[in-house]
């Protein structure tokens, strides 16, 4: 009977002994997941960082041409077309390493990009604002340049500028 009291103690004591290997491998396991999973977000994030400023870049240079107010348009399908060339050239080498909300964006005015080059007229110029402002909003968000407070001011903004140009617009085409 003492034999078989000290076996089933033994048997208890290998028994916890693995019960704690295994708690203590699942942990480090999950700790090592966490760390790979960090390092990863780290290096998009520093992949985000460097491309960004070129798409950007692209917007920025579109939105700076765009008829404002009641300017008389001035932008062609010709200059359309070199910043969607731009476009797709930054898309082709980029894409992979944007967010979903990012890619909507980018999508959206890539495709009424695309539009106002060919000749339809289903797009207009206050069409093309509302999405760059929209693509520039969320390349900000999801690099981090907004607090939470700027981020929503912002986002107000933006829609306040679209009504604010839509009303312009909408004024001026009653007007001629």
């Amino acid at each position: 009977m003492e034999h078989f009291l000290q076996y089933i103690v033994s048997l208890l004591g290998i028994l916890i002994s693995g019960v704690v290997a295994f708690i203590v491998s699942r942990q480090q396991s999950k700790i090592k997941l966490k760390e790979i999973f960090s390092k990863f977000s780290e290096q998009l994030y520093l992949e985000r960082l460097r491309a960004y400023p070129k798409l950007y870049e692209i917007t920025g240079g579109l939105s700076t041409l765009l008829p404002m107010d009641n300017q008389k348009n001035t932008l062609g399908k010709a200059e359309l077309q070199i910043f969607l060339s731009k476009l797709i050239e930054w898309d082709e080498k980029n894409a992979i390493l944007a967010g979903p909300e990012v890619m909507e964006k980018l999508f959206l005015f890539r495709r009424i990009l695309t539009v106002m080059v060919s000749e339809s007229n289903k797009y207009s110029f206050i069409h093309l604002t509302q999405a760059i402002g929209e693509l520039e909003f969320e390349i900000k968000r999801e690099i981090g340049s907004f607090t939470a407070e700027s981020f929503k001011s912002y986002k107000k903004k933006i829609i306040e500028d679209v009504q604010e140009y839509e009303e312009r617009f909408n004024n001026y085409k009653l007007k001629y």
